[in-house]
């Protein structure tokens, strides 16, 4: 039961989500859970929900590695999001063909 788990954030986490230009302060002051796992509905998958997530989600928005999809809650990676995903998470993003993108 995801829905339900409270996450935390490390000191080192902190520190990363301050460096990649998530303001945790203004982050806290958000209504909703600071950060909690939370089940993804399609993928079956855990993912990092709450305010923190939607801070991540926003700020790859903003980098503009990932743009939302009309009139669906689907986005989609930009090729700069591919780059940015693997450069900065070590996430590969496979290509239109299922490939995965390697490390230069």
């Amino acid at each position: 039961m995801f829905g339900d788990v409270a996450a935390e954030v490390t000191e080192e986490g902190t520190r990363f989500l301050t460096e990649f230009g998530i303001d945790l302060f203004a982050v806290g002051a958000k209504r909703r859970r600071f950060c909690r796992s939370c089940l993804d509905w399609t993928e079956r998958r855990p993912h990092i929900g709450g305010a923190i997530g939607a801070a991540l989600a926003n700020r790859c928005f903003d980098l503009g590695w990932a743009e939302r999809i009309k009139h669906n809650r689907a986005v989609i990676v930009t090729e700069s999001g591919k780059r940015g995903f693997l450069e900065t998470f070590g996430i590969a993003a496979p290509d239109e063909n299922g490939n995965r993108m390697e490390s230069e």
